[in-house]
């Protein structure tokens, strides 16, 4: 099953929302298929001790409120507004890290998500730490990207942009790691 993730620029947006507050219309696709993209609107409004994030897709809205003091708030955040955007969340309330979505997905850590982003923008080679190779090589003006991604005896070729990159090796370690 192919799921809707957040965009790299969205992945960055969010991020800012979370921090000062404010709106933004952030981007999910498909990984490595960003033509048929969603928008959804996010209201962030931020206090000392706790942000309030208001998602909003078509006639769907949800609210959630974080703790900026808590690790992790970034990814409940991301998880949140993807749990909204794949119909596995239409009450507006998240569902507890106990209880299984409908469909379910494992997700990059933080330290490999941000590495992972790193090498599809600029190429190079990494092992994640869920035993995952990644090779990323950039044609000479920097468009084009090949990666390949290994873990055991699974691997996975990835070509196009840096973001398309980046989205297809994200789903295939997901897969992976469910």
């Amino acid at each position: 099953m192919i799921y809707l993730i957040l965009t790299l620029a969205s992945n960055d947006l969010l991020r800012a929302a979370l921090i000062h507050g404010g709106s933004v219309i952030l981007k999910l696709a498909r990984p490595g298929d960003s033509s048929q993209a969603i928008r959804v609107h996010i209201d962030a409004e931020c206090s000392e001790h706790r942000i309030r994030l208001r998602a909003t897709l078509a006639d769907i809205t949800g609210e959630l409120t974080l703790d900026p003091l808590e690790a992790g708030f970034f990814n409940q955040a991301k998880l949140f507004i993807e749990d909204l955007a794949n119909g596995r969340l239409d009450t507006g309330i998240p569902r507890p890290e106990s209880e299984p979505a409908h469909n379910p997905t494992a997700t990059l850590g933080t330290d490999d998500e941000r590495t992972l982003r790193t090498v599809c923008r600029q190429g190079g080679s990494t092992t994640l730490t869920t035993g995952t190779i990644v090779n990323v090589h950039a044609s000479p003006d920097g468009s084009r990207f090949v990666a390949v991604a290994a873990q055991g005896t699974n691997t996975h070729l990835a070509m196009g942009s840096s973001q398309d990159v980046y989205l297809s090796l994200a789903e295939h370690i997901q897969q992976l790691a469910a």
